[in-house]
């Protein structure tokens, strides 16, 4: 077992062509050509020529404080790990992970297929695909571990350059038996962020315009499986016919409804009166059910429901406080 400090340690490589043998891919730990681990040298037929600056914030250095915080990790896990930062370890493609917007693996990745990281991005950045003919400029890489369960796993985050108009595609991969597979891949651009905190749980929030923006909420659980939370947009300025402009959220659980809360823009002079037969907050109720289907509820509702569908999808108390 061995005690990774979060400290940032860079260094630049090119994948080259070179024969295969047995190679030492971090810290003293040598993966042999027979063993179960999936570390492959890529050959004449196969190389990619890619440079980009890797950024390792798990590399331990001599300088290292001893305050920083420690992530214990197996031998095994972080040999493979480095090793397909390096480029000369496979990981597997899992499509049921695939959550890119823009960016979506399944486009260029086929489902249950192999690839080092230089593959990836090779893939990633070809013809008529979204970022074709960017360049990745770095690589980061980062311990979590989803679900609390002690078993690390990677964050990748590639930067793909392209100025303001960034994209910055990341991907969890997980140490199986000694074969690493891609469990979960995303997206960030210059309106949208995806996070993926330390303990699995997954936020991707952007704008959808001047008066409107959205999250999307899911948890990478302890065996690498992605479980959605709930959706939400939020609406400003939100015009029914009838009504005044409304301030309206809406929320999707995955059970087929779309749920609202909602209030008038002008909520110092728009109250909800329930004895008043006029009451604007009825009107809007009524407009919002039947010409738009949705099931208006309250925030306390809502906040039942996303409490209740956290604990449903394995995301505790315990992992939730620890993210």
């Amino acid at each position: 077992m061995k005690k990774r400090f979060l400290t940032a340690i860079i260094f630049t490589f090119m994948l080259c062509a070179c024969a295969k043998e047995n190679k030492t891919v971090a810290d003293d730990v040598s993966v042999d050509e027979g063993s179960t681990a999936n570390v492959e040298e890529a050959t004449a037929e196969e190389a990619t020529e890619i440079v980009y600056e890797v950024v390792d914030l798990d590399e331990s250095t001599e300088e290292a404080d001893e305050s920083e915080e420690e992530v214990n990790i197996d031998d095994e896990s972080a040999a493979l790990y480095d090793a397909f930062l390096q480029g000369s370890a496979k990981a597997t493609f899992d499509s049921n992970g695939d959550k890119g917007e823009y960016i979506v693996f399944s486009d260029f990745l086929n489902d249950g297929e192999d690839y080092t990281l230089p593959e990836i991005i090779s893939k990633m950045t070809g013809e008529d695909q979204y970022c074709s003919n960017r360049n990745c400029e770095k690589c980061v890489g980062s311990y979590i571990d989803c679900g609390l369960d002690g078993n690390i796993e990677k964050l990748v985050d590639l930067i793909l350059d392209g100025g303001t108009d960034y994209f910055h595609p990341c991907m969890v991969i997980k140490n199986f038996d000694g074969k690493l597979k891609i469990c979960y891949d995303a997206d960030s651009w210059s309106r949208c962020s995806t996070d993926v905190s330390y303990n699995g749980q997954v936020s991707s929030s952007g704008a959808n315009g001047a008066d409107s923006h959205g999250s999307k909420s899911g948890y990478i659980d302890s065996l690498g499986h992605y479980n959605f939370w709930y959706d939400e947009n939020v609406y400003v300025d939100f015009f029914v016919e009838g009504t005044d402009s409304l301030y309206l959220e809406t929320y999707e659980f995955g059970d087929g409804n779309i749920y609202c809360d909602f209030g008038f823009m002008d909520c110092e002079n728009i109250k909800d009166n329930p004895n008043d037969s006029d009451n604007p907050y009825n009107i809007a109720r009524e407009i919002l059910k039947k010409d738009y289907g949705y099931k208006v509820v309250s925030q306390e509702e809502i906040d039942k429901m996303i409490y209740e569908k956290r604990l449903e999808i394995g995301l505790t108390d315990e992992i939730y406080d620890n993210r």
